[in-house]
């Protein structure tokens, strides 16, 4: 290990680096933005689900995780008009002042590109306290400025994610990939049901949606049917190297930027 280095640290420049997975508009595949995604180098023996349940015991772990995490993004371009969207541990809104701190610079970068994603699954220590994470997440978005949040893996564990998207503090939610693959070519009338109306009252809620783990035709087209707003997933795209993407989106011509075909990748 590396003098000078927290184990958290070693750890991470040794074995993590950064994939990203593209966003679709539903209407008619055009690029939207990319969802940043941290893999291992090793994933046989530590998964990421596994890595962040560890990660989100210790505070100070967690701001340095996203300080290198950071610090990569930091040394890549994205385009413009690209939606940047990044995930965020529930936890680390206890300390939106560090938050900021670190966020600093990539955000008055990439200004209005910006979407934090809360994951439903990380928010279970938070059940019983909602008055008290809506205030904390306020305090984060009034500190980081022009961001929007989305809630991630919508409707997956519990009943908190609804009462979150019932303040205005959410832009959007993206559905839990469990109700996307019910959506199968086998027909589930009763997961159809339940799609299409968790997605009615996101819109009746002014929430931009979006559905994850899209691998198939026949689901992309229910989805659009339900007018689902994005789409994310293996038919699209799988989560490739991010600075692979990158590279393809910054070759891109003017017109090229400005057209409304599906970037393939």
């Amino acid at each position: 290990m590396s003098e000078g280095l927290s184990f958290i640290e070693w750890f991470l420049l040794r074995y993590a680096y950064l994939v990203g997975q593209p966003i679709y508009r539903a209407e008619n595949k055009e690029l939207y933005g990319i969802e940043i995604l941290t893999r291992f180098k090793d994933e046989t023996t530590l998964r990421p689900y596994f890595f962040f349940q560890e990660l989100v015991k210790d505070w100070q772990k967690v701001v340095f995780f996203y300080k290198w995490q950071i610090q990569e993004l930091l040394k890549l371009s994205f385009p413009r008009e690209v939606k940047i969207f990044v995930n965020l541990l529930p936890e680390v809104m206890l300390y939106f002042s560090v938050l900021t701190s670190l966020f600093e610079d990539f955000i008055s970068t990439h200004q209005g590109q910006i979407v934090f994603e809360i994951s439903e699954t990380y928010l279970g220590s938070w059940k019983q306290n909602v008055r008290e994470f809506s205030t904390f997440l306020k305090k984060t978005k009034e500190s980081l400025g022009n961001v929007n949040f989305f809630v991630d893996d919508f409707g997956a564990w519990n009943s908190f994610s609804f009462s979150l998207i019932c303040t205005d503090l959410i832009e959007g939610i993206k559905l839990d990939t469990q109700f996307v693959k019910q959506l199968s070519s086998e027909a589930n009338d009763k997961a159809l049901t339940i799609t299409k109306h968790l997605l009615l009252l996101s819109k009746k809620l002014g929430l931009i949606t979006c559905a994850e783990g899209v691998e198939s035709e026949d689901v992309y087209e229910k989805l659009k049917s339900l007018e689902v707003d994005l789409l994310q997933g293996f038919y699209f795209c799988e989560p490739k190297e991010l600075s692979f993407l990158l590279e393809i989106l910054n070759k891109r011509t003017p017109n090229e930027r400005r057209g409304k075909s599906e970037v393939s990748f």
